[in-house]
């Protein structure tokens, strides 16, 4: 599975970058992350709790920085495992300013195995840019001091809503009345 992701944060970069350097703040913020600690330079041991249908369950892994551009980009490799089956993945990020604020952009790349693979791609998708989405927005709370937001009800609401939208883009709608056909987005 490969995916991007995009989000502009109000937030110098320098700032953003401290962030999502913060072992402590991860472990805040990272949904379903139950533990987050350094085990060793740039390594960090990871459990996630994931309750989302078909991929409900604890992950165990690691996740390792492997390249580091202060404050431009970073690199991770990352693996884990659990009742559901295992990931291993890689993600690029960088981060530019803009706006005043901070571009992040990631680039993942990850493969799955075990039932996680039988869940099929977009929902896989799905759930990774809902994650991506919930930990950006978790980062920007942080950083301007407010309170955490949202429940599990919530995310998984998000989840369930952004994999219906990308099933139902592009689908061909019938106009009432009219006997022809149109392509709209049923989405909107």
């Amino acid at each position: 599975m490969r995916f991007e992701y995009e989000h502009l944060s109000k937030h110098p970069r320098e700032r953003v970058w401290q962030a999502l350097a913060d072992p402590e703040l991860l472990a805040r913020i990272l949904p379903g992350v139950e533990r987050f600690e350094a085990a060793g330079e740039n390594r960090y041991d990871v459990v996630v709790q994931l309750g989302v249908p078909a991929l409900k369950g604890r992950f165990s892994g690691a996740i390792q920085v492997r390249e580091s551009e202060f404050p431009a980009r970073y690199a991770l490799h990352g693996e884990g495992e659990g009742a559901p089956g295992w990931v291993r993945g890689s993600a690029q990020v960088g981060l530019d300013a803009r706006d005043g604020g901070t571009c992040v952009r990631s680039r993942i790349d990850a493969q799955v195995g075990g039932r996680i693979a039988g869940v099929g791609q977009r929902m896989l998708e799905g759930v990774a840019r809902t994650l991506a989405r919930e930990l950006f927005e978790a980062l920007d709370r942080e950083l301007a001091g407010r309170e955490p937001a949202g429940s599990r009800m919530l995310f998984l609401l998000r989840v369930v809503l952004d994999w219906l939208r990308g099933r139902f883009r592009g689908r061909r709608r019938s106009k009432p009345g009219s006997g022809s056909a149109r392509t709209e987005d049923i989405a909107r």
